[in-house]
């Protein structure tokens, strides 16, 4: 026999057995639904609850921050008149080393020049033989 047969005797392929299995799969995709959404709700809250934290932590952090002064300190004019002395003197140095390299670098090609009219009219006074 080909037929199944359900626990009651029924076909499976029956109308109402279709009917009461696609109703408990609306049913359980239902709950499914439901639970998602009321998940979300709750990651909603969740998220809610984390931002009011988190303001309230800003808060708290600003009320405990002490006020600064707008005058500077003498110590910190000192720190910074030093620091602008040693900048300076690293620019001069910079400039000075730069001034050098490309007067090394003149005095190489002049001297690759006179090698160069020195090779040519070697070879020039070669050629005369």
């Amino acid at each position: 026999m080909g037929v199944c047969l359900s626990d009651r005797n029924r076909r499976v392929d029956e109308p109402e057995v279709i009917r009461g299995r696609s109703e408990a799969a609306v049913a359980a995709t239902t709950k499914l639904e439901e639970a998602a959404a009321s998940s979300s709700e709750d990651e909603e809250e969740a998220e809610r609850r984390r931002a009011r934290a988190r303001a309230r932590r800003l808060q708290y952090e600003q009320q405990e921050a002490p006020v600064e002064e707008d005058e500077a300190d003498e110590d910190d004019q000192e720190e910074f008149e030093r620091r602008r002395q040693r900048l300076r003197e690293r620019a001069l140095k910079r400039e000075e080393e730069e001034v050098l390299s490309k007067e090394v670098g003149v005095e190489e090609e002049e001297e690759e020049t006179e090698e160069e009219t020195t090779d040519e009219e070697s070879d020039h006074s070669e050629d005369d033989m």
